[in-house]
């Protein structure tokens, strides 16, 4: 519940807990993507900390997340702490990021520095974390809303921010 993850033949799963006495802490597990078997695990026992987004760059394979603690340490190459708290992190086929935030803003983001350059104001809102992928077929972003209303899932165009709604979610 707290993001998964493809890299390096490992599947990697973070899930969030929240207990009333010891507060919040993310459990991760990583597992060979063959067979399935666990290979590490361990737990961020941070009240701060959060995963919003996992995604791995198609070209040179590093994986990059949006996190809410830069002090993060995980068993995988960490290339990117947000600040604006991306809801859905993905890429293009030749390795652009892109990223899009509970507010509907739409970014393109610089995997050397982590510098967000704003693309769009989509308009599209999000009231809970959600997810978007880029579909490797057509190099379309599609990204799901998840409101106590009116979800829906969403195109958007990575160059210019242009959204089409493809899909409505009526009783979610």
């Amino acid at each position: 519940n707290a993001g998964m993850l493809y890299f390096d033949d490992t599947v990697m799963v973070l899930s969030a807990e929240v207990d009333q006495y010891t507060g919040r802490s993310v459990s991760y597990y990583t597992l060979d993507a063959d067979t399935y078997e666990l290979k590490g695990m361990g737990v961020v026992n941070d009240n701060n900390f959060k995963a919003f987004s996992m995604a791995q760059d198609p070209v040179s394979g590093t994986c990059y997340g949006s996190f809410r603690n830069e002090a993060l340490e995980l068993p995988f190459r960490l290339a990117y702490t947000d600040p604006l708290n991306f809801n859905a992190l993905s890429f293009t086929t030749d390795g652009n990021l892109y990223g899009i935030t509970f507010d509907g803003s739409f970014y393109a983001i610089d995997k050397a520095t982590g510098d967000a350059a704003l693309i769009a104001s989509t308009g599209i809102v999000s009231e809970y974390s959600s997810s978007g992928a880029i579909n490797p077929r057509n190099n379309l972003f599609y990204y799901v809303t998840c409101c106590d209303s009116g979800s829906a899932m969403y195109e958007i165009v990575p160059g210019t921010g242009a959204v089409t709604k493809v899909y409505g979610i009526a009783n979610n």
